[in-house]
């Protein structure tokens, strides 16, 4: 095919990282991203507070919410695969913290100028403030409209947005909107990798952090198990062990949840008894302040010892709500992975149309186990469009 023409929907990690890979392969082709806002890659920015957590030394495919979707494409590209193409592009990474992937320069700014300057030189086109409207199939090509009602007519499609546009410009809602015309089943979307709304109060410990081991339960079913750190915020949890949480109750629809806290483990916890004989202030050796003052509350005015320990050992929390999307790391939902090749990312349902990224029902851990399902869907697709 002479003069192969491929629209990207969506300027974020996936669409970008596909972008290159395919104006690499196609050097003379005409590659083009359109998103809906005025930036690129704002996620990325954002992502490790800043440092990028751009991968993870894991290929787990536990870590994701249908492990049996992305085991094909984490055994065809495995690690050292992932970090070849990314010193390819100009970015090398190291362990800041034990399995988690930074960028040496420990900078989300110079990663995304890395990949944008890498994009530019490539001859990458990059269109902005493009809200996608509505495409259709003609004669064996895409006919693409946008909200201005301009039009394109491009020879594979691919669809790179998540659904955390939709909080902010529309761009998402017509996207999915379209595809449910086009007889794709888009599971529900609902914030991942989020603080977590509890029904206590719990403006007191705001700020406070604490290392712990956090089960969720819904009735007496164990839904979910992790240690981590724990922060308070004025009306519920963070922390990573709380964003995967979030991501469980989301995947599973859950509503009506218990969380409790494990706050000492079990030695230290049976120290506490020799130190009732010579300390009248339990708590001061293992917690700040703030923290003793609302687990004495919760145990009751009368310091019982077996109250102060059964506290601690399950410090409960009533499950309210994820904060939402617009403060998610990552969205849980999007087109049902039934309809899409686990080897190409192709549409099962259509001829053209490809699918890559957050746009998908794929969703993973904390620990830069997204942004490595965006390289690794953008290197699939890249490997799997034919002139």
């Amino acid at each position: 095919m002479a003069g192969m023409k491929i629209a990207i929907i969506g300027g974020g990690a996936s669409g970008i990282y596909a972008a290159i890979m395919l104006k690499e392969k196609y050097p003379s082709e005409d590659i083009n991203v359109y998103e809906a806002s005025d930036k690129l890659l704002t996620k990325v920015k954002a992502s490790g507070n800043g440092k990028c957590n751009i991968n993870n030394l894991s290929d787990d495919i536990y870590s994701y919410n249908h492990p049996e979707f992305v085991q094909t494409l984490l055994e065809k590209y495995p690690l050292d695969e992932q970090i070849h193409k990314l010193n390819e592009i100009g970015i090398f990474v190291k362990e800041l913290t034990p399995g988690f992937l930074y960028p040496y320069s420990e900078s989300a700014t110079n990663v995304r100028k890395i990949l944008l300057d890498k994009a530019a030189l490539l001859g990458v086109k990059i269109h902005l403030n493009k809200i996608f409207k509505e495409y259709e199939i003609v004669g064996g090509r895409v006919n693409v409209t946008f909200n201005d009602n301009e039009s394109f007519i491009v020879d594979r499609l691919i669809f790179a947005c998540g659904s955390d546009a939709s909080t902010r410009n529309g761009c998402a809602h017509n996207v999915f909107e379209e595809l449910s015309r086009h007889g794709y089943d888009i599971v529900p979307f609902r914030s991942g990798l989020a603080p977590i709304k509890v029904k206590e109060n719990v403006k007191s410990l705001f700020g406070q952090r604490i290392k712990c081991l956090v089960k969720a339960y819904t009735g007496k079913v164990l839904i979910y198990e992790d240690s981590g750190e724990v922060l308070f915020k004025k009306d519920g949890l963070s922390g990573i062990v709380i964003f995967n949480l979030a991501s469980v109750l989301s995947r599973k629809n859950i509503k009506n949840a218990t969380i409790s806290l494990k706050l000492l483990d079990d030695e230290l916890l049976s120290s506490l008894y020799v130190l009732k004989q010579n300390n009248n202030d339990l708590l001061l050796p293992f917690f700040p302040k703030e923290i003793a003052e609302f687990i004495y509350k919760k145990a009751g005015t009368s310091r019982d010892i077996d109250k102060i320990v059964n506290t601690l050992k399950q410090l409960t929390f009533t499950y309210d709500a994820n904060y939402p999307l617009d403060v998610a790391h990552v969205t849980v939902g999007g087109v049902s992975i039934t309809q899409v090749d686990n080897n190409t990312l192709k549409s099962n349902i259509e001829n053209y149309i490809y699918f890559i990224g957050e746009c998908l029902d794929i969703d993973g851990n904390c620990g830069g186990f997204n942004l490595k399902w965006a390289l690794v869907s953008a290197l699939a697709l890249s490997d799997n469009i034919k002139k």
